[in-house]
């Protein structure tokens, strides 16, 4: 359940997290807040595949919502890890290569070489997976064998991840404005 504090324009959304009743006997309710500190724009009315047909807005609003959720609730390693996803979403419907990709990598590998687009969505992309990858152990471990350093996952990179994501809707055009 969802709860808008303030009046327009200047309203925040809230989810209900929790209701308990304390020894006064008065109703607690846990609040929060589905704001991603604006980080993320709030989807397009209308959104476009790169071909221009139309994308479908709620399965991207799904991850944009589980990007939130993460955001608030859990550290820094799973907020890169659902960053990633979202990305990968993102792209693949912006592309049209949702059915056959689940890999970002490969995703990335799909955005047109003629896309006037082309560099800010690798970059953009590229960093959120590698983010992703330097919070696996394993790959850290990788990384040692051949001498390199990978630093863990700290809160500002896992930031940095989402800011990438906003700057993937922004650039596909799929930010309201």
């Amino acid at each position: 359940m969802e709860l808008v504090l303030g009046e327009a324009p200047d309203t925040t959304l809230w989810r209900i997290v929790a209701v308990e009743r304390i020894s006064s006997g008065e109703l607690l309710f846990t609040l929060r807040a589905r704001s991603s500190l604006g980080a993320l724009p709030i989807l397009a009315d209308t959104l476009l595949a790169r071909d221009g047909s139309p994308v479908a807005a709620a399965r991207i609003q799904e991850a944009l919502d589980q990007l939130t959720d993460a955001f608030h609730r859990q550290q820094p390693v799973p907020v890169a890890d659902v960053c990633r996803e979202t990305a990968r979403v993102i792209l693949a419907a912006w592309t049209g290569t949702a059915a056959n990709a689940k890999d970002l990598k490969d995703v990335i590998k799909k955005i047109p070489d003629d896309s006037d687009k082309r560099e800010g969505l690798t970059g953009a992309a590229t960093v959120i997976n590698r983010l992703h990858a330097r919070g696996k152990s394993s790959e850290r471990e990788r990384q040692a064998a051949k001498g390199k350093d990978l630093q863990p996952v700290c809160m500002e990179d896992a930031e940095a991840s989402v800011q990438l994501v906003g700057f993937l809707l922004r650039d596909i055009g799929w930010g309201a404005t």
